[in-house]
């Protein structure tokens, strides 16, 4: 069952084709037979953390990466199988914590830094998914200059922590927020967390509204706020 309609194939294509100019590579982690589950069904959401979800939550993603990557040259997929010595030290590589899955890393030359979303890219972040694989292909940001000047001075990691719900529509600023800033400075890492489907993690940081922003498990603020206010919770939370 493809998780693509033909109309929205059509769209992402010919957006690929006018708007990619480097190539992006999506990194999937999976775990042995994980990401060959059988996809019956699109869920809208999928709650908890039962080990049980998540070979299904791993097909469900594994797939619709495949057919995002389908349509451009510029886009591949690399499947990482934690299983195996490569794939778990890929993960370790990137910091990745080889229990939280599905998990997919982004990487072009124009990451500077980390960014990675956990969890099956569906609703509001589907359409942030398709935006940050363009944004890294043009190697464009939107970030105003004083924000680039104040990361270029950080000089201490800041790991973003950003929790978010397919249904929110005030995510998908702060996840593109987060993944601007990761793509230009080597000390960030932009960690996009579905809080449904991570509910332990989301309860850990007390996530009751989304989004929920965590930064070095120091500064926390919820919403969607201002480039200049965003940026003060990420460099308070260095020093």
């Amino acid at each position: 069952m493809a998780l693509l309609g033909e109309e929205d194939r059509a769209i992402l294509e010919e957006r690929f084709s006018q708007e990619m100019d480097r190539e992006v590579e999506l990194l999937f982690f999976s775990r042995g037979s994980y990401h060959q589950q059988e996809v019956i069904e699109f869920p809208a959401e999928m709650a908890g953390e039962d080990q049980d979800l998540i070979p299904q939550a791993c097909g469900i993603s594994y797939q619709l990466y495949r057919e995002v990557a389908a349509l451009s040259p510029r886009l591949t997929l690399t499947l990482q199988d934690l299983d195996t010595p490569a794939g778990l030290q890929a993960a370790l590589d990137l910091g990745l914590d080889p229990l939280m899955l599905p998990a997919m890393a982004f990487r072009a030359e124009s990451m500077a830094g980390r960014s990675r979303f956990l969890g099956i890219p569906v609703g509001y972040e589907f359409a942030t998914l398709i935006e940050n694989v363009i944004d890294l292909s043009r190697n464009a940001s939107n970030l105003s200059s004083e924000t680039r000047v104040a990361l270029a001075a950080l000089n201490q990691p800041a790991q973003i922590r950003v929790f978010v719900t397919p249904t929110c529509s005030f995510c998908p600023s702060a996840v593109r927020m987060a993944h601007q800033m990761a793509m230009f400075s080597p000390h960030i890492t932009a960690d996009i967390i579905e809080a449904n489907e991570f509910q332990e993690l989301a309860e850990r940081f007390y996530v009751y509204g989304v989004p929920k922003i965590i930064v070095n498990e120091k500064v926390e603020f919820e919403g969607a706020v201002p480039e200049k206010v965003f940026l003060s919770k990420v460099l308070a939370a260095t020093n």
